[in-house]
């Protein structure tokens, strides 16, 4: 539950307002999800794809249409059994905008994932970084010099890449 419902400061019209919009707003990105293209839907879509230089073929939901650049969120609706001009613009942006960013939006979140759990994996103060085989002579440098306390700190050290974490981390597990 958000922070301002739950410590009172959201009243309770002010609340059911957003949850009908959110539900509105789940509604049609389910819509969008689960309607896959048939052959002749392909077929009414041929002008918005050559417009817009789409790939559309049959069994594509229209959110899968919708992530490649060009076509509105209006531009689909219809196939999906929807009228565009019964939902506020402004709920149409929304999904709009979270259907074309979510493959973004989540591997960001997967990557936060990853350095948060990268943070809990502590480097003993004694570790010796000359001892690693495969770091460069630079990242044992800065390592040394900076002495991170977890894997998430090395991981945040300009010029300290991926890899050699991933060879700290293999040492430190052994």
């Amino acid at each position: 539950m958000p922070v301002g419902r739950r410590i009172g400061i959201v009243p309770d019209r002010d609340w059911e307002r957003f949850r009908e919009r959110e539900q509105c707003a789940e509604s049609i990105e389910r819509a969008l999800q689960g309607r896959r293209l048939g052959p002749a839907d392909v077929a009414s879509l041929a002008g918005i794809a050559d417009r817009h230089g789409l790939s559309v073929r049959q069994g594509m939901t229209l959110a899968e249409i919708m992530v490649q650049p060009g076509p509105s969120i209006a531009d689909l609706m219809p196939l999906a059994g929807l009228d565009p001009s019964d939902y506020p613009p402004i709920l149409l942006d929304r999904v709009e905008t979270g259907i074309r960013y979510d493959g973004y939006i989540r591997r960001e979140r997967e990557r936060a994932d990853r350095l948060l759990s990268l943070d809990r994996v502590r480097i003993p103060e004694s570790f010796e970084y000359r001892g690693v085989p495969g770091l460069s002579n630079e990242v044992v440098e800065k390592l040394t010099r900076h002495r991170p306390r977890s894997l998430g700190q090395a991981s945040r050290i300009p010029g300290v890449t991926p890899a050699a974490v991933a060879l700290v981390h293999v040492l430190l597990r052994r």
